[in-house]
């Protein structure tokens, strides 16, 4: 057999296994010209007929790719990897999740890796004594594979100008740590000396580190706020920076929540404005008062190599729809949102939301009343795995992973307020 032949033959017996036996009926006479919209195959289509098909290309001359297998439904609208009754198997949960642990304001602050199946301390990272600033406490940690953590640093100091240095770590298989290592590039200087940043996340390929800091060259002193997004090469220290270009006369800006497409080509950020009279810094970051803020959440494309914060488009902004944006993270399709948003009223809610439309698709997880009166911007964190399929949230008092609606708590408990990551 020819080329085209074989191909034919190939499509009709792939055609031919998604029969099942017994299940063959005449085909009945067309009694009319076939009608598509929008170029979509109707998915109402028999295997009979993907076969039916192919040997109308066959007269043709012509041979349709990707037709057998066309009476498969969609999935539903806003699904994520795995859902729904027809789907596949729904992605393995993360072996474990990383947080820094320890008193937010009077330290010793440290790196903790815990089982997500128990709870239970699979390692305790040690500190760095980093001969330039002494004792380092942790402020972040961020990673993607259950193997190779990053950890975002600060010196011990309570008055003054401090500095970020980042440091990775691996975790074997036996659960033994190797490192921390200082990353190329990784300090970061001019920063708050309570050490606040507003994101911070490896790229899924794991060649770029993203984090949202202060910009003391906007301030000229240390600020609770993250103002400008720094990305550093891993491998050659090399660094892009994105700042400008949102402040707002009268209001405090800040950058909340750093996340990737699964490309590694676009990162996404939470902007916020509060307005100076409704809002305070603290040792936890920049509070609002509920009703005050507005949010918008952004991309920027990292190829361009740095640039004004306002050179991506907007994927959401809040609205009377949805007055209130406290956390919102890319999922790695780049299609929706996983996000804490407020709707109706003071009610919490962690759902998702598709970028396309800006509707909510699914409703994850319902705060609590008593979990939603909270002012602090900063004391909710969402973390979502590699896969955009599992999601921990992180707040004060609640900590634990969504299942089905509700809260898996995860130890420890009570959280200290400090972001976790898996």
């Amino acid at each position: 057999m020819n080329t085209t032949e074989e191909m034919i033959a190939d499509a009709l017996d792939a055609a031919a296994e998604t029969v099942r036996p017994g299940t063959l009926r005449p085909l009945p006479r067309a009694r009319g010209r076939a009608r598509f919209r929008a170029k979509v195959w109707n998915t109402r289509l028999a295997p009979t007929a993907a076969a039916a098909a192919v040997v109308l290309a066959v007269g043709a001359g012509i041979v349709i790719s990707g037709l057998v297998g066309a009476h498969h439904e969609p999935a539903a609208a806003g699904s994520h990897a795995g859902s729904g009754p027809a789907g596949p198997a729904p992605a393995p949960l993360p072996r474990y999740y990383a947080e820094v642990e320890g008193n937010i304001s009077h330290g010793p602050r440290f790196v903790v890796v815990r089982s997500v199946g128990t709870g239970a301390v699979v390692a305790q990272v040690p500190n760095p004594v980093d001969a330039r600033h002494k004792q380092l406490y942790a402020v972040d940690v961020t990673t993607r594979d259950d193997q190779r953590f990053y950890v975002l640093y600060s010196e011990n100091r309570f008055t003054g100008n401090g500095d970020f240095m980042v440091y990775s770590f691996t975790l074997s298989p036996a659960r033994t740590v190797t490192g921390p290592t200082e990353v190329p590039g990784g300090v970061i200087t001019g920063q708050y000396y309570l050490a606040v940043d507003g994101g911070f996340a490896v790229s899924p390929d794991g060649t770029w580190l993203a984090i949202a800091t202060a910009d003391p060259a906007v301030k000229g002193i240390p600020q609770a706020l993250a103002e400008q997004i720094v990305l550093i090469d891993t491998r050659t220290g090399a660094r892009a920076t994105w700042k400008g270009g949102l402040d707002r006369a009268g209001s405090l800006f800040n950058i909340e929540n750093l996340s990737w497409t699964a490309d590694s080509g676009a990162l996404i950020y939470l902007a916020q404005w509060c307005p100076q009279g409704a809002s305070y810094q603290g040792s936890a970051g920049v509070g609002c008062m509920t009703g005050f803020s507005s949010e918008q959440v952004r991309e920027l494309s990292v190829p361009s190599g740095g640039g004004l914060l306002t050179s991506g488009r907007v994927l959401l902004r809040s609205s009377a729809r949805i007055p209130y944006i406290g956390a919102a993270l890319i999922d790695p399709d780049g299609t929706d949102l996983t996000a804490l948003v407020g709707l109706g009223g003071t009610s919490l809610q962690v759902v998702t939301i598709d970028i396309g439309t800006g509707k909510t698709q699914r409703v994850l997880y319902r705060l609590p009343a008593e979990q939603a009166s909270v002012n602090q911007i900063s004391q909710f964190h969402l973390s979502l795995d590699s896969t955009g399929t599992h999601v921990l949230l992180a707040a004060n008092p609640v900590h634990g992973r969504l299942s089905g609606g509700h809260l898996e708590t995860l130890l420890p408990k009570p959280w200290d307020g400090t972001p976790a990551s898996w």
